[in-house]
């Protein structure tokens, strides 16, 4: 099956899936717009365009988790209704979105890019899927992961956001150990200890707002035979 995968999230970009990865683009190189993410007012992507055009059989969209959630002045577009825009540009393509996988997006990205058979996915997240309510987010979860099944081994979920609307201290003083197996697992939410995302993107020298995924991406490289810079 040929599948064009769209996020919607910032850092917007698309791939295409035909066996294998064979094609990614980040959007906003196309449309010279740093860190372009879609938007009600600005939904058009030059790169669903230019992919369309090897006819995929279906088109995913990935859970940006956007609700109708006011953030300073700004007011998010809920993400089913941003994708009946974009979608626009597919025509008569089917479709798939669950807004309930926002952190299987996450682990995914690990797993496949780490070339294991099989792997434990630990997610943090300061936003997080809904998977219940409105009222709660999924923060942090375990899932395994093989070539063709995915299980659930932990979640949790919480009422109060750490990163969007000023909640970090609200939320600090969680903390959880878990047994999985042999490994002691500890989720803390206070900032250090674990080194929060946000920060070592400062200390890197990096946009900690906008960088925090490329961070969390560095972690698959860990064991790669292949040392890289």
């Amino acid at each position: 099956m040929k599948v064009l995968g769209v996020n919607i999230s910032h850092h917007a970009s698309t791939a295409f899936y035909d066996g294998k990865l064979k094609h990614y683009y980040e959007e906003d190189r196309f449309k010279k717009i740093k860190y372009w993410e879609p938007s009600k007012e600005d939904y058009y992507y030059n790169t669903i365009d230019k992919l369309l055009k090897l006819k995929p059989d279906i088109i995913v969209y990935a859970s940006y988790d956007k609700n109708y959630r006011r953030y300073k002045n700004f007011i998010f577009t809920k993400d089913e209704e941003l994708i009946n825009l974009i979608h626009k540009q597919s025509k008569k393509i089917k479709y798939f979105f669950n807004p309930d996988y926002h952190h299987i997006y996450h682990a995914t990205c690990g797993f496949y890019f780490s070339k294991f058979n099989e792997a434990i996915c630990i997610i943090m997240d300061g936003g997080g899927s809904q998977p219940t309510s409105h009222s709660y987010q999924e923060m942090n979860s375990i899932y395994v992961f093989n070539k063709k099944e995915i299980f659930l081994k932990y979640q949790m979920q919480s009422n109060i956001r750490f990163c969007i609307g000023g909640d970090r201290e609200k939320y600090s003083d969680y903390t959880k150990d878990v047994k999985f197996g042999d490994i002691d697992i500890h989720f803390c939410s206070k900032s250090n200890p674990p080194y929060e995302f946000g920060d070592l993107c400062l200390d890197l020298g990096m946009n900690a707002g906008y960088d925090s995924g490329k961070v969390m991406g560095l972690s698959s490289y860990g064991y790669s035979k292949k040392k890289n810079n």
